[in-house]
């Protein structure tokens, strides 16, 4: 008989990830920090009631759009 666990899906195969997960896979260690420099550009989305996931492709985007800004001189206009 076949098993009906689930497979263990790593970070980089899954889409849709947790806070926990997203905190590694942008390399932030405390909640305060992810929650200061990335939730505001996330969308949280539900996901039944177990707190919400995110879209790693969102977070990609905006990892390589920081990435992007990164060397350019800040301008206040």
């Amino acid at each position: 008989m076949a098993s009906r666990k689930a497979a263990h899906i790593s970070i980089d195969q899954a889409r849709w990830i947790d806070k926990a997960q997203a905190m590694a896979w942008v390399g932030v260690k405390t909640e305060a920090k992810f929650d200061e420099e990335w939730k505001p550009y996330l969308n949280l989305y539900n996901n039944g009631g177990k707190g919400g996931v995110y879209d790693k492709l969102q977070i990609d985007r905006v990892m390589e759009q920081r990435l992007e800004i990164k060397g350019q001189e800040y301008s206040t206009r």
